[in-house]
């Protein structure tokens, strides 16, 4: 296999067109946004729709380019409260929650995001959006299962 990186690429800045290579060729999504109350969104990726299957023209008439709107409302008050706890502290976040796609199915969400604070500037926070919909259904037929292994060895019990 051959390595891509020479001595004379290591350091360098990455140009724009590179960022924007690189982002719509990982699995899931990319945003940026304000830390405003709805999370105005500022920047998504190519990624971030195709995950969504919204046009950004759909993500502004349906909700009002607000990132929270998008968020399933059984978890927006656990994602805000998370997100005001780990912003005091500086440190990366790491947030599990449901969006419903454009063709009503429900995906569970792993965000990965950092706040960025900038002199003069609003703060905004960056995240990385996987989809984990898979891993929490395989999760949730394992608790079910469990569940019902428990209530059988009970019953024996019995």
């Amino acid at each position: 296999m051959a390595d891509h990186l020479s001595p004379d690429s290591l350091g360098r800045s990455v140009q724009p067109g590179e960022v924007h290579l690189m982002s719509s060729e990982i699995p899931g999504g990319i945003f940026r946004c304000y830390t405003d109350t709805g999370w105005t969104i500022l920047d998504v990726s190519r990624g971030f729709l195709n995950l969504f299957g919204y046009t950004t023209e759909d993500i502004q008439r349906k909700f009002q380019n607000k990132f929270l709107e998008m968020i399933d409302p059984r978890d927006r008050a656990a994602v805000m409260e998370s997100l005001l706890r780990q912003s005091g502290t500086g440190k990366d976040h790491r947030l599990e929650y449901r969006v419903k796609h454009c063709n009503g199915q429900t995906l569970w969400i792993l965000e990965q995001g950092r706040l960025t604070r900038q002199i003069g500037e609003p703060d905004t926070y960056c995240c990385i959006l996987a989809d984990i919909t898979e891993s929490k259904n395989l999760e949730e037929k394992l608790r079910l299962s469990l569940e019902r292994h428990q209530i059988i060895m009970d019953r024996m019990e019995h």
